[in-house]
């Protein structure tokens, strides 16, 4: 502020319209504030880190996160296609190993002499349906109840 104040900026600063000099001023107040972080990013991404008196490489050198060549190449610049991928992947090879442990487990059902799979209320009650037609067929038809139809 006092320096605002030397330049003579300060009746500017003041103005009420003037947003745009009180904003200027502000981010720059803000990116003193940011000091440490710059050192600390430039220090462990950028720059060659500093341990006590020896000297390491970076743990993110720019050019592995840089993407000027990438971009520049039109290749992507992410791994989201690669996480994608995999994704599918995953999801593939869970559908399989439900699927194999599905078959595997009809197969011994089988062997127990036990329906394979369960089957769904409505296909259910439809086969007792047809099994209580059937049962009936035969009564009727011990019977000589059945209505015989000829076909010329």
């Amino acid at each position: 502020m006092l320096r605002i104040q030397t330049e003579g900026l300060s009746g500017e600063y003041l103005e009420e319209g003037n947003t745009e000099l009180r904003s200027q001023f502000h981010s720059l107040v803000a990116l003193a504030l940011k000091t440490p972080i710059f050192d600390y990013l430039e220090d462990n991404y950028v720059m060659v880190r500093r341990r006590s008196r020896c000297r390491q490489q970076p743990m993110c050198p720019p050019n592995i996160w840089n993407c000027c060549i990438s971009t520049r190449e039109y290749l992507p610049r992410t791994t989201n296609t690669c996480g994608a991928w995999l994704r599918h992947l995953n999801t593939l090879m869970s559908k399989a190993q439900v699927e194999a442990t599905r078959i595997h487990q009809d197969i011994e059902k089988l062997e127990a002499s036990q329906s394979p799979s369960r089957k769904k209320e409505k296909y259910t009650s439809l086969v007792n349906r047809f099994a209580r037609i059937v049962d009936r067929y035969e009564a009727y038809r011990t019977e000589d109840n059945i209505l015989v139809i000829y076909m010329p």
